[in-house]
């Protein structure tokens, strides 16, 4: 029985393995307990090898680490200035696009609100 409820922003897929499952089949298939604990402990160190992005769905890296993501808050960001100087004095100036990454917004429990930061 889960203890906890999952809330989620994007289409996903939840597995659930119970403890007493994986015991059954390391009793069942011995030589499977030394993977099972690996891949645990990969997990729990959070490598990225085992980590998903909830935004491209690609594996290697999590959504703050999401270039896809961060390139198209980049543009979002550019289009945004340009949309401003058109409004203003500055009609038909290039702008440089400057980059920016998303961060969880701290003020939301669930950490499913992204604020747009400049990079340094």
């Amino acid at each position: 029985e889960r203890e906890h409820s999952v809330v989620c922003d994007v289409h996903c897929e939840l597995l659930m393995i119970r403890q007493e499952d994986l015991i059954d089949l390391v009793q069942t298939v011995p030589e499977s307990e030394e993977y099972i604990k690996w891949y645990a402990q990969r997990v729990l160190d959070e490598e990225p090898a085992v980590t998903f992005c909830e935004f491209c769905g690609m594996m290697g890296h999590s959504v703050t680490d999401c270039q896809e993501l961060s390139d198209l808050a980049t543009r979002r960001s550019c289009e945004a200035e340009t949309q401003q100087s058109e409004g203003g004095s500055g009609v038909g100036q290039s702008r440089t696009p400057r980059q920016v990454k998303l961060v969880p917004d701290q003020e939301k429990v669930n950490g499913s609100a992204w604020t747009i930061s400049p990079t340094e």
